[in-house]
This record gives C-alpha cells, sequence and structure tokens, in this order.
C-alpha cells in the first residue's frame, strides 16, 4: 500500500497555517481567508483545471495571493506551507477561520 504520509496532516496544517498569517506572519488573516476560499470554491466548483490534492499549497496559495493584491507574493510569506498539498487546504482553511473567530470575540 501507498499514502503513507496522510497521518497527522491535521496537526501540521494548524502550525503551518498560523505562521503564514498575522501576527505570527505577514499575510492579513482577512485576505488570506478570502483567497484560501476563492481557491476552494473554484475546487469545488471545477474550475480550476487539472487541480490535484497533490498541488503544493504554498505555491498554489502564492498564485492566488498575487492574483488578489495585483503584486507578486512574497516567498517567504508563504514559506510555512511548504510541504503541505492542496490536500490539507481545508484544515488550513479551518485553523484561519478559528483564528478568526478567536480574534473577533472581545
Amino acid at each position: 500500500g501507498g499514502g503513507g504520509s496522510g497521518g497527522g496532516g491535521g496537526g501540521e496544517a494548524a502550525r503551518a497555517a498560523a505562521a503564514v498569517v498575522e501576527p505570527l506572519g505577514i499575510v492579513p488573516l482577512q485576505r488570506a481567508l478570502e483567497v484560501l476560499w476563492s481557491l476552494l470554491l473554484d475546487v469545488a466548483n471545477g474550475s480550476l483545471e487539472g487541480v490535484q490534492p497533490a498541488w503544493p499549497l504554498a505555491e498554489t496559495f502564492s498564485e492566488r495571493l498575487a492574483q488578489a493584491t495585483g503584486t507578486a507574493a512574497d516567498a517567504a510569506s508563504t514559506a510555512p506551507l511548504a510541504g503541505l498539498t492542496m490536500g490539507h487546504a481545508c484544515a488550513v482553511f479551518s485553523e484561519w477561520a478559528r483564528m478568526r473567530l478567536a480574534n473577533r470575540q472581545v
């Protein structure tokens, strides 16, 4: 059998996600959520042609972030996502959403 790298990805994805967005990283949390949500919607709608679970998340997210902001994304800003794939995208989104909700509670 194959696919031995799938175990424990949720915790790894959560740690990586936290390191990308403010305050630990440099990408604004709201912007990151919007960009990743649009990416996930495109996957769900089948409009991201050829998307594969093994696609590198850092690269795919960086491209989408650059499109959204109109400027090239700094590779260092998404470096913590290195090693994660599109298969981790939902776990990353979940972590960012949890962070956003925690920030909104006073």
